[in-house]
């Protein structure tokens, strides 16, 4: 399948929290565009994207604050959607917001064409608002949590994303009890990164690798627990090592052990391969000037595709294969060491036994059904 990453505000957002990478690179970036996508863009997208898939199309939609745009941006993406899917592929769509723009409106319209939803909900008040503040510097977590219950009221799909900070880490009990208190079952957890992607552990948020190893180990525990009781929350980290250890491939990025172009697409049209590497150098093209299927020929694409990083450490490690040398973002850019290298190796060591537990329960389900 076809997967594209659409910013239709670029880095707008009416947010200002403090771990935020994007306003900054977006900054830096000279071709990036200060107006929002333009329709002829939007149908640009669509239309070259089901002339390229035979299989399937995946729209994500991130920013920034993607609803900026408004809800009729959204509604005219269903409609050439319906006009150009002439051979009726498969056709999912997906957001990420802050949820300060939603309302009941945006809700039902999310539901009703099944829209998959990434909510950034960073904990409980006193955690969430420590970072996530408004343009007047007022935190955002009743307008994130409002937006949580508006969902379950109109039984959107929907999934938590919570970055771990410092002081996240410090508080995982306190975190893992918010989202059992609140019937929150799908959550993404993700390590914050440094300005600049500089990991240097001096920012105000910044998580070091044995904060994070801390923070891992305790949510690991609760959830292991809740489990074995039955009481399962899904944990996408979590779920992706099951995945990994059973033979089959993750899903999520980090863990696949190479790069591959995540079609981003800024509101201009700009093409780019990654989220993380939206800057000049890594420009691939304008999808109003060019196809899906010229992308992969490109040479910015081959480029970024074929960087082969020596992790020879990597390979040598009994855990290699799982953590695959983690996000290249997360690595040091001269020595190439992952910074969260000790985080996972005595995270695995603490935690495997259980791990290979849970996916021989797993085994032995599938063969009693």
């Amino acid at each position: 399948m076809l997967s594209v990453l659409i910013k239709p505000v670029s880095s707008d957002c009416n947010l200002e929290c403090d771990y935020c990478f994007y306003k900054s690179t977006s900054k830096e970036n000279s071709n990036i565009s200060r107006e929002y996508m333009k329709v002829e863009t939007l149908k640009n997208i669509v239309k070259k994207a089901f002339d390229y898939s035979k299989d399937g199309v995946v729209f994500a939609f991130q920013g920034g604050e993607p609803t900026l745009i408004g809800l009729d941006f959204f509604k005219e993406l269903i409609k050439l959607q319906k006009k150009y899917n002439k051979r009726k592929i498969l056709v999912k769509n997906s957001i990420q917001t802050n949820g300060y723009n939603i309302d009941e409106e945006f809700s039902i319209f999310l539901k009703e064409e099944n829209f998959l939803v990434g909510l950034s909900l960073d904990g409980p008040k006193f955690l969430h608002d420590k970072y996530r503040v408004n343009l007047k510097e007022n935190g955002s977590f009743d307008k994130a949590f409002n937006t949580k219950k508006i969902f379950d009221k109109d039984f959107v799909e929907y999934n938590i994303l919570s970055v771990i900070t410092k002081e996240t880490a410090k508080n995982a009990r306190e975190l893992y009890k918010f989202y059992k208190d609140n019937d929150i079952n799908f959550v993404q957890t993700i390590p914050c990164l440094d300005k600049g992607f500089k990991q240097s552990g001096e920012e105000k948020y910044s998580l070091t690798p044995d904060e994070y190893e801390e923070f891992l180990k305790v949510f690991f525990d609760l959830w292991y627990i809740d489990y074995k009781k039955g009481d399962f929350m899904s944990v996408r980290l979590f779920e992706n090592i099951c995945a990994m250890l059973l033979g089959m491939k993750p899903e999520s990025c980090e863990l696949m052990g190479f790069c591959s172009i995540q079609n981003v697409i800024e509101a201009n049209g700009d093409i780019y391969p990654c989220d993380f590497y939206v800057s000049d150098d890594k420009r691939i093209g304008n999808i109003n000037e060019i196809s899906f299927k010229d992308v992969p020929k490109l040479k910015s694409s081959i480029k970024f595709i074929d960087i082969k990083e020596p992790l020879d450490k990597c390979k040598e490690c009994k855990y290699g294969p799982l953590c695959k040398g983690g996000c290249k973002r997360y690595r040091d850019e001269n020595t190439l060491e992952y910074y969260y290298c000790s985080t996972f190796k005595n995270f695995y060591d603490y935690t495997i036994d259980r791990f290979i537990e849970i996916c021989k329960d797993i085994i032995k389900r599938e063969k009693n059904r």
